[in-house]
């Protein structure tokens, strides 16, 4: 289940009758420069911003509710689950109660936010990436 976080409710509230409804919405620049590119630096996010596409209210809704189950049995690949430490949008707890899920370790990235590919350092991340993938993936 997606829980909001206290920083994230202001920016979410007013999305919320869309969400609910299940329609299509976009967080404004300045929403999504403070939970989504948090840890960009500024003079970047307006760019990243203007690339954004709508989210789906329904899928966020879904997890909103908890609705979307996933029986981890049943899933044979495996798993890499991660996650930021600064990451506004997904909380801590919510990575490492997914990776429980599905019986991994949680790879939570110190200081990293949700816009984890794409942040100063990002190569460190990628790295974590290639090594999990060469060491779980034949």
């Amino acid at each position: 289940m997606l829980t909001a976080q206290v920083v994230a409710l202001p920016h979410f509230l007013p999305k919320m009758p869309r969400i609910m409804a299940g329609r299509p919405f976009i967080m404004g620049p300045a929403a999504c420069s403070t939970l989504a590119l948090n840890k960009m630096p500024e003079a970047q996010r307006p760019a990243v911003h203007a690339h954004l596409a709508h989210e789906s209210g329904k899928v966020y809704r879904d997890l909103m509710l908890g609705s979307v189950k996933i029986d981890a049995r049943k899933v044979r690949v495996p798993v890499y689950v991660a996650g930021g430490t600064e990451d506004r949008i997904i909380a801590t707890g919510l990575t490492k109660r997914t990776a429980r899920h599905y019986g991994v370790e949680p790879r939570m990235h110190e200081g990293r936010g949700h816009w984890i590919i794409g942040e100063p350092g990002w190569e460190s991340f990628v790295d974590d990436v290639a090594t999990w993938l060469d060491a779980n993936v034949s």
